[in-house]
């Protein structure tokens, strides 16, 4: 991890949770057309009827299918955030996607025939808002403790500089602990 200011941390990190605030909004506002979709093929026409739903709520996500290496397409959708470019920071998000997997071995799109099961859908909809809410929560407590975090690397290098003073200079090995955050 790239070492970051502590305040560029904090203006990337709030961002992020827009972000993520912005997929549990999206898949929340095409519940009903997924429910809808049951046991019919998915293809582009849903996809613009998502689109357009997801744009009437939140107008910075696209909605896709996810793809493999070669361009393939995959049997998952996949969410991603535009609006990347953070102004107080003259940065941009690194990672913007968000896979729809299934869980539980549930698949929501037949692999052979591209048919939905909502039902499926829908359960890896839930799951999903709750590993995004997880690390929404990741992301609130670690800005809210950044300082503390930084304070604690710091004490941690100092007692490893420390010890490693008392140990004969033919025996001793350099060990450095990585501050992902600086002043």
């Amino acid at each position: 991890m790239e070492t970051v200011k502590i305040d560029v941390f904090k203006a990337m990190s709030e961002r992020k949770i827009v972000m993520y605030h912005s997929y549990q909004k999206a898949l929340d506002a095409i519940r009903d057309l997924v429910a809808s979709y049951d046991n019919k093929v998915v293809n582009k026409r849903f996809i613009d009827k998502a689109q357009a739903v997801i744009d009437s709520v939140v107008p910075h996500i696209r909605i896709g299918f996810d793809t493999d290496f070669r361009g393939n397409r995959n049997n998952r959708f996949q969410l991603t955030f535009t609006d990347r470019y953070v102004q107080s920071v003259n940065g941009y998000l690194d990672y913007t996607q968000s896979i729809i997997y299934p869980f539980d071995n549930k698949e929501y799109i037949s692999q052979y025939d591209f048919r939905m099961n909502s039902e499926n859908c829908l359960y890896a909809f839930d799951k999903d808002n709750e590993t995004t809410q997880n690390l929404i929560n990741s992301l609130q407590d670690a800005i809210e403790n950044a300082e503390t975090i930084y304070q604690k690397y710091e004490q941690l290098q100092k007692v490893i500089d420390d010890t490693l003073d008392s140990i004969p200079s033919c025996l001793r090995q350099r060990v450095y602990v990585n501050n992902p955050l600086r002043k």
